[in-house]
């Protein structure tokens, strides 16, 4: 017999003879469960900035010109089945599904999907869509690799671009036979098209919409009418059936409207479409749902400017950091890399201002601006290695000679001498810029050190600790 709109049928041995008809989600990437895992969760070599779509997806061509017109299966896959089967503890249930896209555990019952990308590879624009507002990560414990926490984003929230799909209830439907086909377009074959990567922070890249963070707006596609397959059931006695596919076509589409719009005009019930609205806003902003967010974990957000590069406007480039600001600096050549760096920074800086920002610093040494004089010379020098870990008097770095400091960028560019620092001190410890120099007399624990433990914590006088969180930049 001839199924002509999809494999239907209330018997179990019957629906997995369909799923066997299917291609496994596993051969788009012809890679492994934890592959696609990594991929969907915004990691692997696909996610990064120096991937090549064009060149590292040759298997995703590949399954595009032979199975992309096949009825695709949901991404399970054996090897979680067994994991599950021989881990499971207490009410544990196997669940072949990725996590992601688990159709056994209620993290899917709006039927809903979504990718939420926030980079492109090297080469490819990236096309914000949305705003991402905040994240339940308790609700993707296997994608944020913590069992709680909660994700806010400051500044109106986090540029994303969004796209995603639904599907109907009824086990008939097209959209629910070939929603595989739709996570397809909506996630590998959107990077291979786009290049587009990476993942909201705390979140998935892409999963069901329950799992995933709330965003103001979202992309929507779906199934063009010409979308449909027929199979072949064969009855093989004793029960069993087998399934084959005679013909198949696939095709997407864009919705016209935005996936939260598509979905409210769906066959979906009031409170599933109210249960969507607190994950797709339909908002151009993201104020309103981060405050009520914000309210029910009890919390009170605190805006600072101890960590924002001042002024903002200006293209720093960043030479070293640790703590919050942490860049690596691993061995000795990249030190001698990183100075070579720091030098040719500075000779083609507009402003020849080096800026050390502290998070943790007192208030008048949170912003501190080197304004270089003259050129660096003592090429066998380790220049750099004056301001990370020893402020040392040397010839080619005389204070109010070879430079001047700030603590305002505006009187630094200007050279505003009523607003110069009136004291430098130097030292031949191990302990960096800008030692117990300061604004009209010494400074007490306020230099940082890259070498010491401890991220360059130490115990100065008086109990006073120095900073932690400190990073150094050059002006454009």
């Amino acid at each position: 017999s001839q199924l002509p709109t999809g494999c239907v049928l209330e018997n179990g041995a019957f629906e997995a003879a369909c799923n066997a008809a299917s291609v496994e989600f596993m051969k788009i990437a012809d890679k492994h469960y934890q592959f696609d895992k990594n991929f969907m969760d915004g990691g692997g070599d696909f996610n990064s900035r120096t991937a090549t779509p064009s060149v590292d997806g040759f298997t995703i061509r590949t399954f595009e010109n032979t199975y992309s017109n096949l009825p695709l299966e949901w991404p399970n896959y054996a090897a979680l089945l067994e994991y599950h089967e021989v881990h499971a503890v207490n009410d544990m249930v196997s669940r072949p599904f990725m996590d992601n896209f688990n159709l056994d555990d209620k993290s899917c019952d709006l039927r809903t999907v979504m990718c939420c990308f926030t980079d492109a590879v090297a080469g490819s624009s990236f096309a914000p869509n949305s705003k991402a507002c905040h994240h339940d990560m308790h609700q993707s414990q296997t994608s944020a690799h913590v069992q709680r926490g909660d994700a806010y984003f400051l500044g109106g929230g986090v540029d994303t671009h969004c796209v995603g799909f639904a599907w109907d209830k009824n086990p008939g439907s097209v959209s629910k036979n070939f929603k595989a086909n739709m996570l397809y377009e909506i996630s590998y074959k959107y990077w291979f098209d786009n290049g587009y990567i990476k993942n909201v922070p705390g979140a998935p890249m892409c999963g069901c919409v329950e799992k995933m963070p709330t965003v103001t707006t979202s992309k929507c596609i779906e199934l063009s009418p010409s979308t449909q397959a027929k199979y072949k059931v064969t009855d093989e006695g004793s029960g069993e059936v087998t399934v084959s596919v005679l013909s198949s076509t696939v095709a997407v589409q864009d919705c016209g409207k935005s996936l939260e719009d598509y979905y409210q005009s769906s066959g979906a019930t009031v409170q599933e479409k109210e249960a969507l609205k607190k994950k797709i806003l339909g908002t151009s902003t993201c104020a309103a749902s981060t405050t009520e967010f914000l309210k029910s974990k009890n919390l009170t957000p605190q805006v600072t400017d101890r960590y924002t590069l001042k002024p903002a406007g200006r293209s720093w480039t960043q030479v070293a950091g640790q703590g919050t600001e942490f860049l690596p600096l691993r061995n000795l050549l990249d030190y001698i890399a990183r100075d070579a760096q720091f030098r040719q920074l500075i000779a083609s800086s507009g402003t020849k201002i080096v800026y050390r920002k502290c998070g943790d610093c007192l208030a008048g040494f949170q912003d501190i601006y080197y304004k270089r004089l003259n050129t660096v010379n003592y090429p066998s020098e380790n220049f750099l290695g004056l301001f990370l870990n020893g402020w040392a008097p040397v010839q080619y770095n005389v204070f109010n000679v070879d430079f001047e400091l700030y603590s305002d960028y505006n009187a630094a560019v200007n050279g505003d001498q009523s607003k110069k620092w009136q004291y430098s001190e130097f030292t031949t410890e191990m302990k960096g810029f800008p030692y117990a120099s300061g604004p009209s007399g010494p400074s007490v624990c306020q230099w940082n050190s890259y070498t010491r433990g401890n991220m360059g914590r130490r115990v100065c006088a008086g109990g006073m600790k120095a900073p932690v969180s400190t990073a150094f930049y050059v002006d454009a």
